[in-house]
């Protein structure tokens, strides 16, 4: 007698329908899994055989085939336990009853005592349902918090089910007599469980520090057209502390980016953070001793940039980052995608995000101090600068040198907690002024397929902007020792483009292009002297 059950695997983005069936054979007794499966999931077998026992459900002395297709694919993890469980427990009992129903897709990890425990990757178990029309999907109830954020998808599609169990008798109980259990939906759970505001970890606000115009400016565009930003500066200069706050100025996550990190968050851990789930932006900010494949992931896991898709990436002491490491950054900051080759494996995780990279201007940071005299050489200086080269340094929009602090520590403690209202004014203010910009630009990116400026598209870029070939000619040539490259100049115009959507410009004026042009690589260089030094 056969039976098919479903489940699903995961590869990276992209994710796989596994059927199961199991039928007695002849041959020594025992459960034979067979269908190019892992370690992990050969051990799920014996788990569902303890499961099953512990409800009751005798394994028979007999042979029992259990075999997983498309047998070409990887099967991997623990989700397979619950499957294989009601796949080999059907053979036994024979054929349930409710048999009138259309397929679900069962994805949960066993104990020994047939409880279900939580798994990975069920985000992208129930897309996978949803793609291939089943009615549903089966999990673990402690996996219900990540899928509340899915809420939406069982609103569109009214006949597909989110259920939870706790244990795999009551699984049985449900298939049997077609009675909900023990079961968890989505509604009851929120109501049992409902997030406290307090759990959700909001981003630190530009309340507490102090901006001058130049940073204020540059933390608008970088917000409103999702641009990438390099900070160069003197220790205690504030490149850390704007970094971690441009985050608050960030809009919610569109509903197609929040399930694709979604998809990417379950697949690397169970316990998705509130905050993700609420839809705002990730935030990530790796140690600089960070491996190449913690950075760019590998065929099982996602990366740190993949890991900060819809958000932001915040590299902190940039150039002490390995040198190939910082290198490899080159295509997925270009394409918002990494692809992962190896020998049995060739995957990709998307990986669009925003770039926000801090560098000191030397090894001991005092490099062009007023304050503290620098204890570098001119040749370990060169190294340090030429650690970030050219084309790395053309795939980041913004280059912006931070002011020393004027004042004294002591002095600037006390100055931030002289107005703290007009701070938290002045954070509003920010929000406000990239929420009106983007919604300003929104119409026009959508009639050129961009989400926002960054992804304007170089074909696009002219008509996006409305600026004359000789107005740009006539402000290239006025600063004819800045040599732009065709890539720096496409990311200066859609920078341009975002200063203008700030002041409600319909077309991009001189003096955006100006701006602009003075955040490019080679202008920044120029501001510092490193250009006089020979250090550019």
């Amino acid at each position: 007698m056969q039976n098919l059950v479903y489940t699903a695997a995961n590869h990276a983005m992209a994710s796989s329908l596994i059927q199961i069936e199991s039928s007695f054979g002849r041959g020594f007794s025992g459960l034979q899994l067979i269908g190019n499966a892992s370690e992990i999931c050969r051990d799920g077998k014996e788990r569902a055989k303890s499961a099953l026992e512990s409800i009751g459900i005798t394994i028979p002395a007999k042979k029992i085939i259990t075999s997983l297709t498309p047998a070409e694919v990887k099967k991997d993890g623990s989700q397979f336990d619950l499957p294989l469980a009601i796949s080999i427990g059907e053979l036994i009992k024979g054929i349930p009853k409710r048999t009138d129903f259309k397929p679900w897709v069962y994805a949960a990890e066993l104990s020994l005592n047939g409880s279900l425990k939580p798994v990975r990757g069920v985000i992208s178990f129930a897309i996978t349902a949803l793609a291939h029309n089943l009615a549903g999907i089966i999990v673990a109830k402690q996996n219900l918090h990540e899928l509340v954020a899915l809420e939406h998808l069982s609103k569109e599609h009214q006949s597909f089910e989110i259920l939870g169990f706790e244990h795999l008798a009551e699984v049985f109980k449900w298939l049997e007599a077609g009675s909900s259990g023990a079961s968890w939906t989505i509604s009851s759970y929120k109501k049992s469980h409902p997030v406290s505001p307090e759990l959700i970890t909001k981003s630190k606000s530009f309340d507490d520090m102090v901006l001058t115009e130049e940073q204020k400016l540059a933390a608008l565009c970088t917000a409103t057209g999702e641009h990438n930003l390099l900070l160069r500066g003197t220790p205690g200069s504030g490149k850390s502390m704007f970094s971690y706050r441009v985050a608050s100025l960030l809009p919610n996550l569109e509903k197609d980016v929040h399930t694709e990190t979604l998809k990417i968050h379950s697949s690397y851990n169970q316990n998705i953070e509130s905050s993700l789930l609420s839809a705002m932006p990730p935030f990530r900010a790796p140690h600089h001793q960070s491996s190449t494949s913690a950075i760019l992931g590998s065929t099982s896991k996602p990366g740190e940039i993949s890991m900060a898709h819809g958000g932001i990436l915040f590299l902190d002491e940039f150039p002490e980052f390995r040198r190939d490491l910082i290198e490899a950054l080159r295509e997925p900051l270009e394409t918002g995608f990494v692809r992962i080759s190896r020998t049995k494996a060739n995957l990709g995780w998307k990986a669009k995000c925003i770039l926000l990279a801090a560098a000191n201007n030397c090894p001991c940071g005092w490099f062009g101090s007023k304050r503290k005299k620098c204890r570098c050489n001119i040749t370990r200086i060169k190294a340090y600068t030429q650690k970030l080269s050219g084309p790395i340094l053309d795939r980041i929009d913004i280059h912006i040198n931070m002011p020393e602090p004027a004042q004294s520590g002591s002095k600037l403690l006390f100055s931030c907690q002289a107005t703290p209202d007009h701070r938290q004014q002045q954070s509003i203010d920010l929000i406000e002024k990239v929420k009106q910009a983007r919604a300003f630009g929104s119409e026009r990116n959508r009639q050129l397929s961009a989400r926002v400026n960054s992804d304007i598209e170089s074909k696009h870029i002219i008509t996006a902007c409305k600026v004359s070939s000789l107005q740009l000619e006539q402000i290239l040539k006025s600063r004819s020792n800045i040599n732009l490259t065709n890539r720096s100049l496409l990311k200066m115009l859609r920078v341009a483009r975002s200063l203008a959507d700030l002041e409600s410009c319909e077309a991009v004026k001189a003096e955006h292009l100006i701006q602009a042009l003075s955040w490019q690589s080679e202008s920044a260089a120029e501001q510092r002297g490193d250009i006089a030094l020979g250090l550019y």
